[in-house]
C-alpha cells in the first residue's frame, strides 16, 4: 500500500503526539509490572501444599486454648490415624488432618472435626437489570479540578440532577481527605492492576490469587471484570481515563477467590490474608439469592471473622463489608445469609439515584445502612478491564458494598485508631434516613429511626468522616447469653390465605442482675437461634419484640422456600435494638403467614444480647502501617494522624494547569513540525531511489498486519498491557466485532492465558450453572 506525503506527515504527527502522552507513563508502568512479576515468582502459596492434595480428605479440629495445641494435635493424630498437616489459615487453635481417599480408614469421622470442603464455588452479586448509557449533563463539579472525563456522570459522587441524592463526598475531599494510608482488599474475581486507573493505587503486598495459586490477582476469565469494577469505585486515580474513586488516595488489593472452586482452607486464609496490610475487606458475594436457600459459613470460617476482628490491624480489628444480596425480587431476606447476618460484618444494601429501594436489594434486620447502586436505567460509572477501559453498567448490591468500603476508608484515614466496633458505631450514628414516607420506618433507641429496607439510613461520607473525627472509643464487647428455651410449641395453622394469623409466642427475661454481671451499658447486636420443624419453611414469619416494644422482623415469608426441613438451630441477627437497655421481657413471635394448612413446631430458641461494656477497651491505640507510599512493593509508611482539615490551594493548582495547557500544544506543534520535516526528507530520498514497491511499515513493529485480518484492534493504541504473567513481548488486544457478529480471542502463552472481552451485560450467561453460592 502506497502512502502520500500528507498521509505520512499526519501519521508521523499522530505517532509523535501519542509518544508525548504515553512515553513516561509506559516506562514507569513497565518497571512496576516487571517488579511485581519478579516478586510474585518468589511468593509461596499461603496454604501449605500438604493441605491441597486432591488425593486426600481433609478435616479441621479446634483444640482447647488452655493447652499446647501442637501437643494435643500430635496425640490426636496418633490416636486416630489421620496425618496432622499444620494450622488452618491464621487460626491458632485449629489443626488440619488428612487421610488418603479410598484407603483403610481409622476413625474416619474425627470427634469434633469439621470436614473441609475442597470444591466450594462462590458467585458474584452483580448487576441486576439491563439499561442503556446515560447522557451526561453539564455541571459545575470542576471546582475540585477533577478532570477525569467521566467524572460528570458519576452521579453517586456528585448528583447535579437530583440534588442531594449522592454520598456527599466533595466536602471531605476539599479537606484533603482521600483515604491515604488505607488499603481495601477486594475478595473477588481478580483486579486489573495494569489499568491506568488502578496502577498507582494497587497494593501488591495485600494481594493474592487463591484460584490459580499465584501472587498477582490477574483476571483470567471473560467474566472476571467484577473485582476491577468494584476496585475502581473505591480507588480509581485522578487522571484522564474514566472517573474517580470515592477514596482515590487509598490503595486496593485483589484477593482472587471467586473464579473457580476453592477449598475451605483457601477461604479461611483469604479472609485473614495480610490482615495488617489490608484494613478493610470488601465482599460482594454470599449464598444464592434464590429466595429458598438458608446457608452460612461453617464454624471454622466464622472463626476466621473472629480472628480478623481480634487480630487484624494489630488488634484494632479488620473491617468486613458485605453486600446484602440481590434476591429482593425473589422475596429473599438477608437474614438467611450467614455472612451478612454475622455480628462481625457490616451489611450494606442498595438505594437508587432517587433514594428509593431498588427491587433487587434484600431487606433484613441485620442490615446496618445503604448506599447507591443502579436503578431506573441508571448505573454506576467505574473502571473496567483494560488499559483505559470504563463502564457505566455496574450495579447490584455488589456496587453498594465497595462504595461503603471506600467511605470507611476515608474515615480510617483520619482516625486509623478506630476499632472494628467503633466503625460500626460511626456508621449507625451518621446514617441519614431516606424515603421517609415508607411505612416501615420505626423510632428506636437514642432518637434514631430504623427500616428493614434501609437499615439506619444512607451513608453520607461527610457525616461519617466528621463523626469519626470526634468518636470516642467504645467499651469492651460484652454479652448476655440467655438459657435455651425448650419450647416445643405448635405454630397455629393459618385457616385461609389472607386471614389474620395467630402466633406461637415465647418469653425470656433479662434481669438487672444479669446486666450488672455483664457490665453492659447498651445493646449493639441481638442474635436469636431458632430450632423449628415445618413442612413449608417459607410460610413462616418470625418477630422479636424487645422490652421497650421495638419489633425486629427476623424472618419474612419466602414463597419460593417450600423446604420441609425447617430450621436447625439457625441464627438470626438484628441491629434494630442498637442502644436499647436490655432489661425486661423479650418475646419471640412465630406465625404462619402465607398459605393455609401448613404445620410446624417451634422446638427451641435461644437469645443472646451483645453490647458495650462499662469497662474500657484495651486494644492498641494505633494500627500497623498500611502499604505505601510507592505503588510497586507495598512498603511501609506511617498512617496519617487524626489531623485538622487540610485546605487545598485551588488557585495555585489552576495556575499550573494553565501553564501546562499552553505548553502542551506548543510542544506538540514543534514536535510535529520536526517529525514532518524528517519524514519529508525520508520520502524524497526514497522517491529519488525510484523504489517501485514502497510500503509504509510503521505499524509492523506492533504486529498489526495479521491481527487486522482476523478482526482485532489494538487496545490503547497497541501499547503492551505489561501483565506480569505475560511474556514481555506479548501484545494484548481487545476483541473487535467481526463481520459475522461473533467474537474471537487471541492466544497468550499456553501456561499464562488471559481472556478478555468487550463490556457486555450478558457476559455472565455462560457462568457455571452448578454454583452452590452466589455473589452479590
Amino acid at each position: 500500500m502506497r502512502i502520500g506525503v500528507l498521509e505520512l506527515v499526519a501519521l508521523s504527527a499522530l505517532l509523535f503526539a501519542s509518544a508525548v502522552h504515553t512515553a513516561v507513563p509506559l516506562d514507569r508502568r513497565s518497571s512496576l509490572l516487571r517488579s511485581w512479576r519478579e516478586q510474585a515468582a518468589l511468593e509461596p502459596h499461603p496454604v501449605p501444599l500438604l493441605q491441597t492434595d486432591p488425593l486426600y480428605d481433609y478435616t479441621a479440629i479446634k483444640f482447647p486454648s488452655n493447652g499446647s495445641v501442637d501437643s494435643l494435635a500430635a496425640q490426636y493424630a496418633e490416636r486416630t490415624g489421620w496425618e496432622n498437616v499444620g494450622r488452618l489459615g491464621q487460626l491458632d487453635a485449629y489443626r488440619v488432618f488428612r487421610q488418603r481417599k479410598g484407603g483403610r480408614l481409622v476413625r474416619r469421622h474425627l470427634e469434633g472435626g469439621v470436614r473441609l470442603s475442597q470444591g466450594k464455588r462462590l458467585v458474584k452479586r452483580g448487576l441486576v437489570g439491563g439499561f442503556g448509557n446515560r447522557q451526561a449533563s453539564s455541571n459545575d463539579t470542576a471546582w475540585r479540578d477533577i478532570t477525569d472525563p467521566l467524572y460528570s456522570t458519576q452521579w453517586h459522587l456528585v448528583n447535579t440532577k437530583e440534588i442531594g441524592h449522592d454520598i456527599n463526598v466533595t466536602g471531605v475531599w476539599h479537606q484533603g481527605i482521600t483515604g491515604a494510608g488505607v488499603t481495601v482488599a477486594l475478595i473477588d474475581d481478580g483486579l486489573d492492576y495494569s489499568s491506568e486507573d488502578l496502577l498507582d493505587n494497587f497494593d501488591f503486598k495485600g494481594s493474592y490469587d487463591f484460584n490459580d495459586k499465584t501472587k498477582l490477582p490477574t483476571p483470567r476469565l471473560v467474566e472476571d471484570y467484577h473485582g476491577t469494577r468494584c476496585a475502581g469505585q473505591i480507588a480509581a486515580s485522578r487522571n484522564d481515563v474514566c472517573g474517580v474513586g470515592v477514596a482515590y488516595g487509598a490503595r486496593v488489593a485483589g484477593i482472587r477467590m471467586l473464579s473457580k472452586e476453592v477449598s475451605d482452607q483457601d477461604e479461611v486464609t483469604a479472609l485473614n490474608y495480610e490482615m495488617d496490610t489490608n484494613w478493610i475487606y470488601s465482599c460482594s458475594w454470599g449464598p444464592s439469592d434464590d429466595g429458598a436457600t438458608v446457608q452460612g459459613p461453617d464454624q471454622h470460617i466464622e472463626d476466621a471473622f473472629v480472628n480478623g476482628v481480634e487480630k487484624g490491624r494489630s488488634g484494632l480489628g479488620s473491617i468486613f463489608v458485605f453486600a446484602t444480596g440481590n434476591g429482593g425480587a425473589a422475596g429473599d431476606n438477608c437474614n438467611f445469609d450467614g455472612y451478612t447476618n454475622s455480628i462481625y460484618t457490616i451489611s450494606i444494601g442498595a438505594i437508587d439515584h432517587l433514594d428509593k429501594h431498588p427491587y433487587y436489594s434484600e431487606q433484613c434486620s441485620a442490615q446496618l445502612a445503604v448506599t447507591y447502586s443502579n436503578g431506573a436505567q441508571r448505573g454506576v460509572v467505574t473502571t473496567d478491564l483494560g488499559l483505559r477501559s470504563c463502564t457505566d453498567k455496574h450495579g447490584g448490591t455488589s456496587a453498594a458494598a465497595p462504595l461503603g468500603a471506600g467511605i470507611f476508608a476515608l474515615a480510617l484515614s483520619v482516625r486509623p485508631d478506630l476499632t472494628w466496633r467503633d466503625v460500626q458505631h460511626v456508621a449507625v450514628r451518621a446514617a441519614l434516613p431516606v424515603d421517609t414516607g415508607d411505612s416501615d420506618w420505626t423510632d428506636v433507641a437514642e432518637g434514631r429511626r430504623y427500616n428493614h429496607k434501609y437499615g439506619f439510613g444512607k451513608m453520607d461520607a461527610w457525616r461519617i468522616v466528621e463523626t469519626a473525627k470526634t468518636m470516642k472509643h467504645v467499651g469492651k464487647q460484652t454479652s448476655i447469653a440467655c438459657p435455651r428455651d425448650e419450647a416445643h410449641t405448635e405454630i397455629p395453622v393459618l385457616s385461609r390465605q389472607g386471614a389474620p394469623s395467630e402466633s406461637a409466642s415465647r418469653k425470656i427475661e433479662i434481669t438487672a442482675a444479669q446486666v450488672a454481671v455483664a457490665k453492659m451499658r447498651r445493646i449493639e447486636h441481638v442474635t436469636v437461634v431458632v430450632d423449628m420443624s415445618h413442612d413449608y419453611r417459607g410460610n413462616v414469619e418470625i418477630w422479636l419484640e424487645s422490652p421497650h416494644g421495638i419489633r425486629s422482623q427476623l424472618a419474612t415469608v419466602r414463597q419460593h422456600d417450600s423446604s420441609n426441613q425447617g430450621l436447625a438451630d439457625w441464627r438470626f441477627m438484628s441491629v434494630k435494638h442498637w442502644g436499647e437497655d436490655p432489661v425486661g421481657v423479650w418475646t419471640l413471635h412465630v406465625r404462619n403467614a402465607y398459605l393455609p394448612k401448613h404445620r410446624g413446631t417451634l422446638k427451641a430458641w435461644q437469645l443472646t444480647v451483645f453490647g458495650e461494656s462499662t469497662d474500657p477497651d484495651t486494644r492498641p491505640t494505633l494500627p500497623p502501617p498500611s502499604s505505601g507510599p510507592g505503588p510497586n512493593t507495598g512498603g511501609e509508611h506511617n498512617p496519617p494522624p487524626p489531623a485538622k482539615p487540610v485546605e487545598v490551594d485551588d488557585q495555585g493548582t489552576n495556575s499550573m494547569q494553565k501553564v501546562y495547557s499552553l505548553m502542551v500544544p506548543l510542544v506538540l506543534v514543534l514536535g510535529s513540525g520536526i517529525v514532518s520535516a524528517l519524514a519529508m526528507l525520508v520520502y524524497m530520498r526514497r522517491r529519488e531511489r525510484k523504489l517501485a514497491d514502497m510500503r509504509w511499515t510503521a505499524l509492523d513493529a506492533i504486529g498489526n498486519s495479521t491481527i487486522e485480518e482476523e478482526g482485532f484492534r489494538p487496545r490503547g493504541g497497541g501499547a503492551s498491557t505489561g501483565r506480569p504473567e505475560d511474556d514481555e513481548d506479548t501484545e494484548v488486544f481487545e476483541i473487535a466485532q467481526t463481520a459475522s457478529g461473533s467474537s474471537g480471542a487471541y492466544k497468550l502463552p499456553a501456561n499464562e492465558a488471559v481472556s478478555l472481552t468487550d463490556d457486555e451485560d450478558d457476559r455472565t450467561k455462560g457462568a457455571d450453572s452448578t454454583e452452590t453460592e452466589r455473589l452479590v
